[in-house]
């Protein structure tokens, strides 16, 4: 069963960082996006959309990266993606802020990017914009900035920057948007179908205050993922589209828990409490319509 687009179940909110009211004012306040949906002019909606919000310790900030990673594997086993840490000579990512956990590929296939910085052929919306990997590289293509092809902004976009939920970063991307990008294969009617048809990907929210790709360069990096973080790796979400349920929250639907102050401090280890906009407490992935 699909469920229409709502605001999620106050509920579930930790430590009363959005009370109902407020989260379902952030989501009314929810803007169209443009283009609509994906960068190449096509229109195909698939009535099948994944509705995020994620909620921090403290208010976003805008010059940070904000990464809402997305494998389209349509596989239970993944691989999914894990956030890095700082540049270490030798290692197979390059991308600087995440790689798959099978150790050679990135992991994620498309992503979502809230950020004042974008790549090159951005299209955002109220700074959220979204990227396909291109695939003509092999399965490793994510850890190369060079493969992300820009692929306009997701549907609807909440900016945090607008309104009094200021921790907020919230979202709905229609599943077609994973098939039609700039020079795809896939006409309208196919993304629509292969939308309808996905039964399982794996997603991955990693924040971080810098993207360093140069390996020789030495930086210290914090950043926070799905899961307590306190290892370094975090957790992932493995979402089964079809009967795995309507909504995901930690602690609810999937074993997953958001600790407060888990942000990891890369090199060197442990964790931090230094950085709240970094600091992911709460989130709800909800599977709807458009």
């Amino acid at each position: 069963m699909i469920r229409s687009f709502r605001p999620p179940n106050p509920s579930i909110t930790r430590r009363q960082l959005i009370a109902g009211a407020t989260a379902a004012a952030a989501y009314q306040q929810l803007g169209c996006a443009s283009p609509v949906p994906g960068g190449n002019g096509l229109g195909a909606l698939s009535g099948k959309s994944l509705q995020v919000q994620l909620m921090f310790s403290g208010p976003v900030n805008i010059n940070y990266h904000y990464y809402f990673l997305i494998n389209n594997s349509n596989n239970s086993a993944g691989p999914y993606p894990v956030p890095v840490g700082a540049p270490i000579s030798g290692t197979t990512y390059g991308n600087g802020f995440a790689t798959g956990s099978d150790g050679q590929s990135a992991g994620f296939t498309d992503f979502v990017l809230y950020s004042n910085i974008q790549y090159p052929g951005a299209q955002p919306n109220q700074a959220y914009g979204l990227y396909h990997v291109a695939n003509s590289s092999g399965a490793n293509a994510g850890n190369n900035p060079a493969n992300f092809v820009a692929n306009g902004s997701p549907i609807q976009v909440f900016s945090p920057l607008t309104s009094g939920s200021s921790n907020v970063i919230a979202f709905n991307l229609d599943l077609a948007q994973l098939f039609e990008y700039p020079n795809s294969t896939y006409n309208q009617p196919a993304a629509i179908n292969a939308a309808q048809q996905l039964t399982w990907i794996q997603v991955n929210i990693v924040s971080t205050d810098v993207v360093p790709v140069d390996i020789t360069t030495s930086v210290t990096k914090h950043f926070d993922s799905f899961g307590d973080d306190s290892n370094g790796v975090g957790s992932y979400l493995n979402m089964n589209l079809i009967d795995g349920g309507n909504s995901f929250a930690p602690g609810t639907s999937v074993s997953l828990t958001e600790p407060t102050g888990d942000v990891f401090v890369s090199p060197g280890g442990g964790v931090t409490n230094q950085y709240p906009a970094l600091d992911l407490v709460n989130w709800q992935i909800t599977i709807g319509t458009d």
